[in-house]
C-alpha cells in the first residue's frame, strides 16, 4: 500500500468494528466546484492525481480538513492506538450512485478518546449528529460526504468532541467520597409513602412522633421483659502452631492457665446485660409459651394484690365510717375521740400492711413523679404515703385528732390503690385474650392508616369533605410491639402528668401557709400542714381515673376477638378514633357461600372443564369475587390455574388476558360486543336461560363466546349488619372491584344502604390500593383483624366509642378533682375541718367512682 494512503487520518476502532460487520462504503454527495477542490477526498482503490494535481493534492491534503472514509479494511495498530497499516480486507468499496447517501450515521470515536483513563462516554455521534448538522452547514468548508465526522486541524475548538464526564464526578465517586469523609451524615431512612409538608393547618390530622413513647417500656412487668442479645460474631479460627512439641515435664496448671481458647460460633447469641431491659417480642414459637405464662402470673399475681387491698381497704373504710357516724355503734377503743392513739394505730397498721404488695407501684410512681413524667401510679402514690405520713405525725399530737382538728385519709389512700390493682388486672385479662387471638396460627391483618394525604385524597375523592383520613387492612405475617401497645399510655396517664405536679404544688404552698399562719392555734404546726398536704391529695386522688379507659377497653376485647379483632391498647384508640373512611375490597363484602353458580351454558363446541379452567385462571389472577366460585367447582389444587398474561381490566365491562396464546374475555354482554366476538345468543334467550336474581357472565375464547354463566350472588347478614353500623356512625367506604357485576348502585341496594356512602375505586388507582395494601413480612401494627369485614369495622367503630367513653369518664374525674380541691380549701380557710374529714371524702371518691364507672359503662363499645 503506498505512503499516501498511511498518511491519511485513519479511521477509529468503533467505525472499524462497524464496517467490518458488513456496512458499505458512504456515498458521495454533489458540490459546487470552488469548494469541492477545497475539500477534496481520497478513497481506497481511486487513481493518484498527476503532475500539478498530484502536488496540490498533497498540499492541500495537509492544510485541508481530514474526513474518514468508512471501507471494509484490516487494521494494524501500535501500542498508542495509532493506525500503522490498513489493508482492504477484500473487494475495493464501490462508489455509490450520484446523490446517494447513507441511511445511517457512522459512529466514530478516535482511538486517543478510547485511551484516556477514568473516562465515560454520554453519547455517541448518532446522538449528537442532529446539533452538528447545523454546525457542519454553516461552516466555511463544504462537507466531502454525508454523515462523516470532520476533524480539522485549524479549526479544532470548533470541531466536535464526544461529551464525556470524568469517573470523578460519577455517582459512585460522590458516594465513596461521601462514605469517606469523617463528617457524612447517614441519609434517611426511606418510607413507601411520603408525608406532604404543605397542607392547611387546619386540616392537617396530629402525627404521633413515636407511636410508643419511651416511658411506655416502664410500665411493662419486669417478667415481661428480656435483656437484648448481642449480635452473632464470626467463627475465629485458630492458626496452624509453628511447633507441635509439647513440654510434658512443665506443670499442667501453669499450662492451662497459658491456655486461652475463645472460640464462638456463627448463630451464638449471648445476653447483653450492660444494655436496658427491652420488651419481649412475639417472633418465635417458643417465646410465645413464655410471654403466656408470664401474662397468666401477671394476672394472677393482680388477682392477689385486688385480694388482699381489698380487704385491707374494706376495714379501713369500715374503721373511719363508724368513727364518721356517731349513732353507729362501735368499739370504742376503735374510736378517735375516745382512744385517738388505737385509732391512729390500727389505721396505721392496715396502710402498712398493703405496701407490700404495692412496692412497685409506689417506687414507679415516685420515679416518674421525680423525672417530670407523672402517670396514674404516681397520684395513687402521693395519696397513699402522704396519708400514711400525715397519720404517723400525728402519733405524739393525739390530741389533735381528738379535737378534730385534724384527720386520717388512710382508707382514701387504700381505694387508689385497690382502684389501680384492678385496671391492672383488667390490662393483664385485655393481654391474654388478645394474645391467643394473635398466636393462634391464622393469617393477620394489620389495621392502618394512610399516611400520604394526597394518596387518601384521590382515593376519597367524591365522598367525605372533610379532611380524609382513610384506613385500611394489610395482611402482616409477623405483628411486632404487641407488649408495648398493651401497655401503652392512655388519657388518664396524660392528664395526670400535668394534674399531679400541679396538685403537688398547690398543696405544698397551702399547707405550708396555714401552717405558718395558725402555729399558734395548734398543737404542732408540722402534723397540721402534714395533714393539710394529705387532705389535698385526697381530696384529688380521682380514684376511678385508671377505670376510664381500661374499662371500656376490657369490655370492648371482648366483643372484638369472636370477630378476630385485635385492639391492644389506648394507643388504636388515640390512632384510629378519627377514621372518616374505610378501604375494602370486594371479596371483604362476598365472603364464601354468598356467591353461587346457578347454571352453565356451553355454547359452540367448547368444553365445559376447559371453560371453567380458563374462568378460575382469568378471575384468580384478577383478584375477582368469583375466584373462589370457579376454583372451588373444577379444581382441587391451587397449581392446576394457568398463568395469565397480559391481563387488563375495562372498568364497567369485564376483564380479559391471554391464556395458552389465546385471548379470553370474561365480563358483560357490552364486552363482547366491544371486541366483536363471535357466537353472542341473542337477549331473549340469555334471558330465558338465567334464573330470577341471578346474572349473566360471558367468556369467550380466542373471539368466540364459549360460555355462559349465570351468577348469583347474596348479601351476607353479618355483613349487612356492619355496613348499617357504619351508616349510622357516619364512616365512608371505597371498595376496589374489578367484577362487572358490581357497580356502585347495585351494592348499595343489596344492602340497603345509601349510595353516596360508597365508591367504587377507578382502575387509575390500582397502582395507590396496591401500595397500601402489600403485604408485609413484620409490622407494628396497633388494631389488628382476620382480614374480614366484621372484625375491620368492629375494631374502627369501637377505637370511636371507647375515646368517646373515656373523655366522659376523664371529664368526671376531673370535675371530682377540682371539686373535691376546692371544697377542701373553702372549708379550711373557714375554720370548718371537721366537714372534711376522712370520712366525707371516702364517701364522696366511693359515690364519684360509682357514678364514673356507671357513665363509661353505658357508652356501647
Amino acid at each position: 500500500m503506498s505512503s499516501k494512503h498511511r498518511k491519511k487520518k485513519q479511521p477509529s476502532l468503533p467505525e472499524l468494528n462497524e464496517q467490518t460487520s458488513g456496512r458499505g462504503a458512504a456515498a458521495a454527495d454533489t458540490k459546487p466546484a470552488d469548494t469541492e477542490k477545497e475539500n477534496a477526498v481520497e478513497q481506497p482503490g481511486s487513481p493518484e492525481p498527476s503532475g500539478e494535481n498530484k502536488s496540490a493534492a498533497d498540499t492541500e491534503k495537509k492544510n485541508s480538513a481530514k474526513v474518514v472514509v468508512p471501507a471494509r479494511i484490516k487494521v494494524k495498530t501500535d501500542r498508542d492506538g495509532n493506525l500503522i497499516e490498513s489493508e482492504p480486507a477484500g473487494e475495493p468499496a464501490q462508489k455509490p450512485a450520484s446523490g446517494g447517501r447513507r441511511s445511517e450515521p457512522v459512529r466514530t470515536v478516535t482511538p486517543a478518546d478510547i485511551k484516556k483513563p477514568q473516562v465515560s462516554f454520554m453519547n455517541s455521534i448518532a446522538n449528537v449528529e442532529a446539533e452538528a448538522a447545523a454546525q457542519r452547514a454553516a461552516a466555511a468548508t463544504s462537507q466531502a460526504y454525508d454523515h462523516a465526522v470532520l476533524v480539522s486541524d485549524a479549526e479544532e475548538s470548533n470541531s466536535y468532541r464526544p461529551k464525556i464526564r470524568r469517573m470523578s464526578d460519577s455517582t459512585r465517586a460522590k458516594e465513596l467520597r461521601h462514605r469517606q469523609s469523617p463528617d457524612s451524615q447517614p441519609y434517611q431512612k426511606d418510607t413507601p409513602v411520603a408525608t406532604p409538608k404543605t397542607l392547611p393547618a387546619s386540616k392537617l390530622r396530629k402525627r404521633k412522633d413515636q407511636p410508643v413513647s419511651p416511658e411506655v417500656l416502664e410500665r411493662i412487668p419486669d417478667n415481661l421483659k428480656r435483656h437484648p442479645l448481642e449480635k452473632p460474631k464470626p467463627v475465629r479460627y485458630m492458626r496452624q502452631a509453628e511447633h507441635t512439641r509439647i513440654n510434658l515435664s512443665a506443670d499442667s496448671d501453669s499450662v492451662r492457665q497459658k491456655i486461652n481458647i475463645d472460640v464462638r460460633y456463627q448463630d451464638e447469641r449471648r445476653e447483653r446485660t450492660d444494655l436496658p431491659l427491652e420488651a419481649k417480642t412475639v417472633s418465635r414459637n417458643e417465646n410465645n409459651d413464655s410471654i403466656r405464662n408470664d401474662l397468666q402470673e401477671l394476672s394472677t399475681n393482680q388477682t392477689l394484690r385486688i385480694l388482699i387491698l381489698g380487704i385491707l381497704t374494706f376495714f379501713s373504710a369500715l374503721v373511719t365510717l363508724m368513727d364518721w357516724i356517731p349513732a353507729m355503734p362501735f368499739p370504742s377503743f376503735l374510736s378517735s375521740r375516745e382512744a385517738p392513739f388505737g385509732y391512729l394505730t390500727v389505721q396505721l397498721l392496715l396502710g402498712l400492711a398493703a405496701l407490700p404488695f404495692c412496692a412497685s407501684l409506689l417506687k414507679n410512681g415516685y420515679l416518674k413523679l421525680l423525672q417530670l413524667r407523672a402517670d396514674c401510679d404516681s397520684l395513687a402514690a402521693m395519696s397513699m404515703i402522704s396519708a400514711e405520713i400525715a397519720a404517723f405525725l400525728m402519733l405524739p399530737s393525739t390530741g389533735m385528732l381528738k379535737s378534730g382538728t385534724v384527720s386520717v385519709y388512710i382508707s382514701v389512700g387504700l381505694l387508689s390503690l385497690l382502684m389501680n390493682a384492678v385496671s391492672k388486672k383488667l390490662i393483664a385479662d385485655r393481654a391474654l385474650r388478645n394474645f391467643d387471638r394473635l398466636t393462634d396460627g391464622n393469617p393477620k391483618y394489620g389495621i392502618h392508616y394512610v399516611e400520604d394525604e394526597h394518596r387518601a385524597e384521590n382515593l376519597t375523592r367524591g365522598t367525605t369533605g372533610d379532611f380524609p383520613i382513610l384506613a385500611a387492612m394489610q395482611p402482616v405475617e409477623e405483628p411486632e410491639d404487641f407488649l408495648k401497645y398493651t401497655f401503652s399510655t392512655d388519657i388518664a396517664d396524660k392528664f395526670c402528668r400535668t394534674a399531679v405536679p400541679l396538685i403537688l404544688i398547690l398543696a405544698a404552698l397551702f399547707s405550708v401557709g396555714i401552717a405558718v399562719t395558725r402555729a399558734d392555734h395548734v398543737e404542732s404546726a408540722v402534723c397540721y400542714g402534714m395533714s393539710i398536704f394529705a387532705l389535698c391529695f385526697s381530696a384529688c386522688a380521682c380514684t376511678a381515673i385508671t377505670l376510664i379507659s381500661n374499662l371500656p377497653l376490657a369490655s370492648g376485647t371482648k366483643e372484638y376477638v369472636k370477630n378476630s379483632g385485635l385492639m391492644l391498647g389506648y394507643q388504636s384508640v388515640d390512632d384510629f378514633f378519627d377514621i372518616n373512611t374505610i378501604m375494602v375490597d370486594a371479596s371483604a363484602l362476598f365472603p364464601r357461600n354468598t356467591t353461587k353458580l346457578e347454571n352453565i351454558q356451553v355454547i359452540g363446541e367448547s368444553h365445559i372443564e376447559e371453560a371453567l379452567q380458563y374462568a378460575a385462571s382469568l378471575t384468580q389472577q384478577g383478584g375477582s369475587i368469583l375466584k373462589e366460585l370457579f376454583a372451588g367447582a373444577i379444581l382441587a389444587e391451587e397449581k392446576m390455574l394457568l398463568p395469565v398474561e397480559e391481563y387488563a381490566y375495562d372498568e364497567g365491562k369485564g376483564i380479559s388476558g391471554w391464556i395458552k396464546n389465546k385471548r379470553v374475555l370474561l365480563g358483560t354482554r357490552d364486552l363482547m360486543i366491544e371486541h366483536s366476538v363471535e357466537g353472542i345468543p341473542v337477549t331473549a334467550k340469555v334471558r330465558s336461560l338465567t334464573p330470577n336474581g341471578a346474572e349473566p357472565l360471558y367468556l369467550s375464547i380466542s373471539g368466540s363466546v364459549a360460555a355462559l354463566f349465570m351468577i348469583r350472588l347474596e348479601a351476607g347478614r353479618s355483613v349487612k349488619k356492619w355496613l348499617k353500623e357504619l351508616e349510622r356512625e357516619n364512616l365512608f367506604m371505597i371498595i376496589r372491584s374489578n367484577d362487572a357485576m358490581l357497580t356502585q348502585r347495585r351494592i348499595a341496594k343489596m344492602f340497603h344502604i345509601r349510595e353516596e356512602r360508597l365508591k367504587i375505586i377507578p382502575a387509575r388507582l390500582e397502582k395507590d390500593y396496591a401500595a397500601e395494601t402489600e403485604p408485609l413480612q413484620s409490622g407494628s401494627p396497633s388494631m389488628l383483624c382476620a382480614g374480614r369485614l366484621a372484625g375491620f369495622i368492629q375494631t374502627i367503630i369501637g377505637a370511636r366509642r371507647i375515646r368517646a367513653a373515656s373523655n366522659i369518664g376523664m371529664v368526671l374525674q376531673a370535675v371530682t378533682a377540682c371539686l373535691g380541691l376546692l371544697f377542701a380549701v373553702i372549708f379550711i380557710l373557714l375554720g370548718a375541718y371537721k366537714d372534711v374529714s376522712g370520712g366525707v371524702l371516702l364517701l364522696y371518691h366511693v359515690i364519684c367512682t360509682v357514678i364514673t364507672i356507671l357513665s363509661v359503662r353505658m357508652k356501647d363499645t
